[in-house]
């Protein structure tokens, strides 16, 4: 290679269904000379067939060796390059076109930068038509840069471009590392005087939760990130130690290595962190709390059930802490039936069977599409739908994602001009969808329509409330005194089991909801991973002018199986948090009354029922 050539390298181990994407991403470059060096890291797939048309038209330069890691991969790259410049590309992440040549010309405009990195796109591929830009600090220099990474990894790999001196003055990747050694190189490279430039441009498509990626992970990547941190600290001087803060940045990364550790049940582990952490200022009072939970709670008073709910919090809190996207339909995708039902699923079989054969037997016979997210269950959905529904339409999860999550995977994929949310516990009446959807076309100013929950033996329930605070969510678990009274009154009077009329919210068992509501207040809150996102949705609706009805003549037969009962259960602390996150996010905790002043109106009223 002559000339300010760029060297791609591709380090891949079992990747076989993503890297051909990567290659492609490289390959379609307006930028010469170029040359592609992928290092297949021993793996056990089909990788090596992917690549092989590759290398035989001499596209790329394949490299393999055993099995040794992420950086030993990399630095094998590194050492076969001839390029000028160095680039990374992750083998499930994308280029987007003309990145290298702006990175190029980035650095050749600025001889004294070495190091240039930029934006991030992120998509998932159960959900391709959503993909959204994360714009991490763009910070720039050296020291800065440094600080920065200190409380923060905000440098994704694949966006890297960097001079060959670099690797000259600074070494390689430390191949003792298997997680957090980006991070690591990007610090040592910061503090031994490298200079990084950063650029507003999205540089690549990064792909997010691929099975068995190794950020996914996430106790793993807080203990590597620890790990990175002290190594980092004991090479600083103290004088250094004090202008960066250190002592803090590893205080809260013990924290966090403390908190996952509870979360996989390493206790001994989780009270090592900790135990350090609340030595320091900065965390100790969160620490402190956590490391007495862990050591004083008897297994018979709930101590399993706070880590689990731990270990439910820690993977919302790493995975899915960032707001979640507009609702963005597909460009150039028509409308097609009336109605689209989503269903939710988890471990519940006999439930999914019931709820798609009250849903065959008594739903719109027209113009109505079923799509089932399956939230990671372990029965057999597939051959459920097999026999009871084949039009339905499955989407798979791994894992539990959580309510809202998997309810967005339904929304984005649905196709209807309403679309209903339907709990899997719930068996829909005779002509109560297409009465649903009547009323949604016959009043422009209805964005959600709850229907007439009922039990198995006829009883009205609870279909619709007031927007509820700390003392009526406290009085529901209590249900007795003060507290008791405050709960009936979260909950409209009789009449309104047999009055159409405006609410504050409709039941999460069963909303349908109008498109053109869902494009202008967006998804659910991926933030609360078990309610109250229903309410969450619903108060943005009203927000943003529209209103919610309660349409008793549509009637919704709902067992209403609640899973939080138990007031040590994982899902119970997770709840809790969610409900933390409405309360803080709407600005409000005793009264709703703050509520309807900001809404500019009074409590949901018969005086505002559209004609």
């Amino acid at each position: 290679m002559s000339g300010a050539g760029v060297s791609v390298i591709i380090p891949c181990y079992d990747v076989a269904p993503y890297v051909q994407g990567a290659v492609e991403s490289v390959l379609a470059q307006d930028y010469a000379p170029l040359e592609v060096i992928v290092v297949d890291d021993g793996s056990r797939d089909e990788t090596a067939e992917v690549l092989a048309p590759y290398v035989r038209a001499g596209a790329i330069r394949c490299v393999r060796q055993e099995n040794r890691g992420l950086s030993a991969a990399r630095n094998t790259g590194i050492r076969h390059a001839a390029g000028e410049y160095i680039a990374l590309l992750d083998a499930d992440d994308l280029f987007l076109p003309g990145k290298i040549a702006h990175q190029v010309a980035r650095l050749e405009a600025e001889p004294e930068c070495d190091v240039c990195w930029g934006a991030v796109r992120h998509f998932r591929d159960d959900a391709p038509e959503v993909e959204f830009d994360l714009r991490a600090p763009l910070v720039s220099g050296g020291r800065e840069v440094f600080a920065t990474l200190l409380a923060a990894n905000v440098i994704n790999p694949s966006t890297v471009m960097f001079r060959r001196k670099v690797v000259e003055r600074h070494g390689l990747f430390d191949e003792t590392l298997r997680r957090a050694e980006d991070l690591e190189y990007w610090l040592r490279l910061a503090h031994g005087g490298a200079r990084f430039c950063a650029t507003g441009r999205v540089l690549i498509r990064c792909r997010l939760l691929r099975p068995g990626s190794l950020s996914v992970n996430a106790v793993a990547m807080a203990e590597a990130r620890l790990r990175v941190l002290e190594r980092v600290n004991d090479r600083l001087s103290p004088e250094e130690r004090r202008e960066y803060g250190t002592a803090r940045h590893l205080s809260h990364a013990r924290w966090k290595a403390g908190v996952a550790g509870l979360a996989t049940g390493d206790v001994a582990g989780a009270r090592r962190h900790l135990r350090a952490s609340a030595a320091a200022p900065a965390t100790a009072g969160p620490a402190a709390a956590l490391l007495a939970m862990a050591a004083a709670l008897p297994p018979r008073f709930g101590a399993a059930a706070v880590t689990r709910g731990l270990a439910l919090w820690w993977r919302v809190r790493l995975l899915r802490a960032r707001r979640p996207p507009a609702y963005v339909p597909a460009a150039g995708r028509a409308l097609g039936p009336t109605i689209s039902v989503v269903i939710l699923t988890w471990n519940s079989a006999p439930l999914l069977r019931r709820c798609l054969e009250a849903l065959r037997a008594h739903g719109p016979r027209d113009g109505v599409e079923v799509i089932v997210v399956d939230n990671g269950s372990r029965d057999d959905v597939q051959g459920i739908l097999r026999v009871v529904m084949p039009s339905a339409t499955l989407i798979r999860n791994a894992a539990n994602r959580g309510v809202a999550a998997a309810r967005n995977q339904g929304l984005l994929r649905a196709a209807g001009r309403c679309v209903v949310l339907l709990d899997v516990d719930t068996e829909v009446r005779p002509g109560a969808l297409e009465r649903m959807a009547d009323f949604l076309d016959r009043h422009p100013g209805a964005g959600v329509v709850g229907p007439c929950l009922v039990s198995p033996d006829g009883r009205v329930q609870d279909s619709c409330r007031r927007f509820p605070t700390v003392f009526t969510k406290l009085g529901r678990r209590v249900g007795v005194g003060v507290l008791g009274r405050l709960v009936r009154e979260e909950s409209y009077a009789p009449t309104a089991a047999v009055a159409v009329r405006p609410v504050d919210y409709a039941i999460g068992a069963c909303q349908m909801i109008r498109r053109q509501t869902l494009e202008e207040v967006g998804l659910l809150d991926e933030r609360m991973f078990y309610g109250p996102e229903d309410v969450d949705f619903c108060l943005r609706a009203w927000r943003a002018g529209w209103q919610v009805i309660y349409l008793p003549d549509a009637v919704v037969i709902h067992r209403e199986r609640r899973v939080t009962r138990r007031l040590w259960s994982g899902l119970s602390w997770l709840h809790a948090l969610a409900l933390v996150r409405y309360f803080r996010k709407h600005g409000y905790w005793f009264s709703r009354e703050k509520v309807y002043a900001r809404l500019g109106r009074a409590a949901a009223s018969g005086s505002c029922v559209p004609s």
